[in-house]
């Protein structure tokens, strides 16, 4: 059975459906999100469709026990394709928990918690299904993710380029972050992990807006809510207390 999924909604996938997308934008990058919600440790493989001249790519999403396990991210360029499907593999029966994720990505989802991040210094909660979003004006900020989750996964995304953060991560590159068609690391997405000698639990950066939004969600898993936090600062005052110094050639 096919599901029309081009709001990109929340939605339940069992074993003989197929989830499909017709219209991803060009410019811009999606995740597809899967989450294990069948309550035991049995692992899902999915087959995602991006190409007809292309195999499909398979995703595995892990088992999980009392909505412990992370979802697993399949990352698709709208300028590879307009449209992506997603089915699975599993003879015997099984569910994932699904959305699809962007800049613009889902569309009026009633079922996710999606609010405009404050700018005002404070840590902000993440939970299993929280989606963040913010136009940053062209000017610096600085955000500062905070989990004490193994491998808490972030995605941030900009447009045509998505940034994962893992906050105490145990391994390099994620294992559940599957990149498909052209899109490649370090060209369409990023990972950030804390640097030798900060805390694992806490990854700080800056940004500089142009006036474009941004989104946030996590992969982290619904056991888990609360316990992680963002935080975005703008640092817009503490420059503005060096322009009249750079103004008079102090600086």
């Amino acid at each position: 059975m096919s599901i029309n999924w081009d709001n990109g909604n929340r939605t339940q996938l069992k074993t003989g459906e197929t989830l499909t997308c017709h219209n991803l934008s060009a410019g811009q990058l999606y995740a597809m999100y899967f989450y294990n919600d069948n309550y035991n440790d049995k692992t899902v493989n999915v087959n995602v469709v991006w190409s007809n001249s292309q195999p499909p790519v398979m995703v595995t999403v892990p088992g999980t026990t009392g909505d412990a396990g992370l979802a697993s991210l399949a990352l698709v360029s709208g300028d590879d394709t307009q449209v992506v499907a997603a089915s699975i593999t599993s003879t015997r029966e099984a569910h994932l928990d699904c959305w699809l994720c962007s800049v613009g990505m889902p569309i009026n989802d009633p079922s996710l918690t999606n609010g405009e991040l404050p700018s005002d210094g404070r840590p902000h909660p993440f939970g299993g299904y929280r989606r963040y979003y913010k136009v940053l004006p062209a000017s610096w900020n600085q955000i500062t993710l905070e989990s004490m989750t193994t491998e808490f996964i972030l995605a941030q995304f900009q447009e045509s380029f998505i940034t994962i953060l893992v906050a105490n991560p145990i391994q390099s590159v994620p294992r559940r972050i599957v990149p498909m068609g052209t899109v490649a690391q370090d060209k369409d997405y990023k990972i950030v992990q804390p640097k030798p000698g900060e805390p694992a639990q806490r990854i700080t950066y800056s940004i500089q807006g142009d006036g474009t939004q941004l989104v946030w969600m996590s992969a982290d898993s619904l056991k888990n809510p609360g316990k992680a936090t963002i935080n975005l600062q703008s640092l817009e005052e503490l420059y503005s207390a060096y322009r009249p110094a750079e103004k008079a050639g102090r600086l």
